[in-house]
């Protein structure tokens, strides 16, 4: 009844720990990801970063206007986002 391996036990114990560790981590990092306020603001961001990827910012200064004029009526835009890009 003596031999038990020492080594097992020890290898076991710490196993359990970090077992546990990982629970606590997880039960702590679950609710944090779902919070609310933190879905709406991953999803804020998305859709800003989304934006300016569809929709470059068309604000140059007032020297250059003229040529960004030019663009705003040449790229494409529906003829709303070209008379709000051009009035601003």
């Amino acid at each position: 009844m003596r031999d038990v391996p020492q080594l097992a036990l020890l290898i076991g114990l710490i196993l359990v720990l970090c077992s546990i560790g990982v629970l606590i981590f997880f039960i702590h990092h679950v609710p944090m990801r779902i919070h609310t306020n933190n879905v709406i603001e991953q999803i804020g961001d998305r859709l800003i970063q989304e934006i300016d990827r569809r929709f470059p910012v068309f604000v140059v200064p007032l020297d250059r206007r003229a040529d960004a004029t030019a663009r705003i009526t040449n790229s494409g835009l529906p003829s709303t986002l070209r008379i709000m890009a051009i009035s601003s």
